[in-house]
């Protein structure tokens, strides 16, 4: 059993010092659910469960915080584990902010699909290389780039041409300078032959 020696306020945490010189930083959501006060006895089970909660609330802080811009639950794990918290804690977090809809990786890998297709004008390719740089499930991006329809992809490519280069027909060198210019966009080869060649 530990007891309670002094409560400190510093800098929006509450320090929490035993009789044995144990000390523990608290942000005030968990003090306050804590029930805490000098004198009073703690069991060492209490103090690591005091811990664990603390970690959460500062994980959880810390995300919400880090979702002022929009991101995926790998980004915020990614961050998360840079800052020292453990694998409960991260998957802990995910759930909440999964629970108050705060992150859906299938709602933001719709949304940046259509917003680097249809005003970046990126190809699949590169789309997905931008995705898998945000930790996310390779086949749930393949998932969602398959249901991009042909159609616009081939139009897409027909229409980078023309706003590049113009109209046909076009030289050899021309040529492969617009697949290579629409290959690095991320366009696939079938896509770029059918209007080339």
């Amino acid at each position: 059993m530990k007891k309670i020696e002094s409560i400190s306020f510093l800098k929006g945490t509450y320090k929490i010092t035993t009789k044995d010189q144990a000390f523990l930083y608290l942000n005030e959501e968990t003090f306050i659910h804590s029930g805490l006060y000098k004198g009073c006895e703690i069991s060492e089970d209490a103090w690591t469960q005091l811990e664990e909660e603390n970690q959460f609330y500062e994980a959880r802080d810390l995300s919400l915080n880090y979702l002022r811009r929009r991101r995926t639950s790998g980004e915020i794990k990614h961050l998360l584990s840079q800052k020292g918290f453990n694998r409960t804690c991260l998957d802990r977090v995910i759930k909440y902010l999964k629970d108050y809809q705060l992150i859906s990786d299938e709602d933001y890998i719709k949304d940046f699909i259509h917003d680097q297709f249809y005003l970046q004008k990126n190809g699949p390719r590169k789309i997905k290389f931008k995705l898998m740089n945000k930790f996310l499930d390779p086949s749930l991006i393949d998932c969602y780039l398959d249901d991009l329809p042909r159609e616009d992809l081939e139009a897409m490519v027909k229409e980078l041409i023309e706003k590049k280069y113009g109209q046909g027909p076009f030289s050899l060198v021309e040529k492969q300078k617009i697949n290579r210019y629409l290959q690095n966009k991320g366009y696939p080869y079938s896509s770029i032959s059918k209007e080339l060649f």
